[in-house]
């Protein structure tokens, strides 16, 4: 049978060789006979014979260039990560390390994974820069994809991005953020309030802006008093609790009646600083010396009501019109229970503006002040600017802080401001007379922080009992004041009883409004 099978296959070929074939094929033919020639002599058949297959990159096998299993060299099918590579582009990743493709990553300066550009958009915590390529704005550092490509931020993209801290507006933008948009200054809002890293309507002043934001701090602020313009005011919001509304800063002379408009080149602290103060309620004004590292003084006024300069003191007042004020600060001399009265000047002649000096009790006894006759009082404190816009005359110039200002004194730049005050409201009445509590607008008595019929001593702020002291005070106090916006007490033994009989009595209370 096997020299049949040898016999059947030599005619075949030379029948095909017949044909016509010839140069290689007919090669090949004869290397193909031979080879069955070779298998007859040997007795081997033709069937056992091993026929060679070119490799393919889908016969399941590493061969030819690939470098893992049909992945890979000139296969368009890349390996997988953890497959042998020799070079990055056998990878899917693109990334080959020590011979194996490794996985993509936003750390491997290689475009792979879900990346719009080379580390960057996807999933990546990278976004990308101006330029990059993107597929969608969330790829962008911008946040704006524009034909596929991250777009520079601008203040007209409806994105908020650059420095903007809220959709185009604040930061470098030229438009200002509106009130419940988002700030990280006050430069950032239209109101120049920002507080709680958001845009605020503008308060009445600085003291209600402090009340509805606790965390405001010092800085420029918008204010709008009932009635009144909106304007720009700095606000101290750190001194004894803040809320102060800085009228001025002179280092000699200040009209208040005509130097009210805010000036952004003369910023607070620096002589010319004005902001108008005419129509803001008070009962607290501030003084701070910044030739004497800002040494502060300030003034409250007894019983705690309200004063307005337009339609109440007005500008040549008596000193009587706005009543007693204790006093506050390092600087202030309070010995011997001095009190202290205000006077608002800006006549003819005395141009000092809020002017507080002692209530001069020894020479002129219980002499009220006025803007052209201080009593003789040359011993008590003063606090006012230059007294004297009278080129001729050498008399009251410079500005006082804390010294005798009844003669001439040395030049100092020195800031004023007035607040309505919640705090260390304080008043006293002696026996058979009123004791009277007035909180500013919108708050009422929340405590009474100290209260005394008897003998009692001290000052607003530092009271003590004596030993002459009805132990109920406090509590009768509470009882008629608390949750009262106003309260007059008579300081009487029918109301309180009497501690000490025989000795003539007097009632001394401070109390807190919210």
């Amino acid at each position: 049978m096997k020299s049949f099978a040898s016999i059947w296959i030599i005619t075949s070929l030379l029948t095909f060789a017949a044909c016509g074939d010839s140069g290689n094929e007919s090669g090949d033919a004869a290397t193909s006979v031979d080879s069955a020639a070779d298998a007859s002599a040997d007795g081997s058949s033709a069937g056992d014979s091993q026929v060679s297959v070119a490799a393919t990159c889908t016969d399941a096998i590493q061969n030819g260039s690939e470098s893992d299993v049909d992945c890979g060299g000139s296969c368009p099918t890349k390996c997988a990560d953890s497959k042998a590579c020799g070079a990055p582009a056998d990878c899917t990743s693109g990334v080959c390390t020590g011979n194996v493709c490794a996985a993509a990553a936003c750390t491997d300066t290689v475009k792979n994974g879900d990346e719009s550009d080379v580390d960057c958009g996807g999933s990546c915590p990278t976004k990308c820069a101006d330029t990059k390529a993107c597929t969608a704005p969330s790829d962008c550092l911008s946040a704006v994809c524009t034909g596929n490509v991250c777009a520079a931020p601008s203040c007209t993209d409806s994105v908020k991005n650059g420095d903007e801290s809220d959709v185009d507006c604040g930061g470098g933008c030229s438009t200002k953020c509106g009130v419940g948009k988002a700030c990280g200054v006050p430069a950032d809002c239209a109101t120049s309030n920002c507080l709680g890293q958001v845009c605020r309507a503008a308060a009445t002043d600085c003291a209600a802006t402090k009340r509805l934001y606790s965390t405001a701090t010092d800085g420029v602020y918008w204010i709008a008093p009932s009635g009144g313009a909106a304007r720009q005011a700095y606000c101290d919001m750190t001194t004894d609790g803040g809320g102060w509304t800085m009228c001025y800063t002179t280092a000699g002379q200040v009209r208040i009646t005509s130097e009210t408009t805010y000036d952004p080149t003369k910023p607070y602290g620096s002589d010319g600083y004005r902001s108008d103060c005419r129509d803001i309620p008070f009962n607290n004004v501030l003084y701070v010396n910044h030739s004497d590292g800002d040494a502060k003084a300030w003034f409250g006024r007894d019983g705690g009501a309200t004063l307005v300069l337009a339609n109440g003191i007005g500008y040549s007042s008596v000193g009587n019109a706005a009543g007693l004020f204790w006093g506050f600060g390092t600087p202030v001399t309070t010995s011997g229970g001095q009190r202290f009265q205000l006077n608002s000047c800006d006549n003819v002649w005395m141009q000092v503006g809020l002017m507080v000096s002692g209530f001069h009790n020894n020479v002129n006894a219980n002499c009220w002040k006025q803007c052209g006759n201080w009593c003789g009082d040359t011993s008590s404190q003063y606090f006012r600017a230059d007294g004297d816009f009278t080129p001729d005359t050498n008399t009251y110039h410079g500005v006082a802080f804390a010294q005798n200002g009844h003669t001439n004194v040395s030049t100092k730049t020195m800031s004023v401001g007035v607040r309505a005050s919640t705090r260390s409201l304080c008043t006293t009445a002696n026996e058979g007379s009123n004791a009277t509590i007035t909180c500013p607008a919108g708050t009422t008595i929340q405590t009474i922080d100290y209260a005394s019929y008897g003998t009692p001593t001290g000052y607003c702020g530092a009271f003590e009992n004596s030993s002459c002291h009805r132990a109920t005070s406090k509590a009768t106090m509470e009882s008629r004041c608390v949750g009262q916006s106003t309260c007059t007490v008579a300081a009487t033994n029918a109301v309180f009883g009497d501690p000490c009989v025989g000795t003539v009595k007097r009632l001394y209370v401070q109390a807190t409004c919210q």
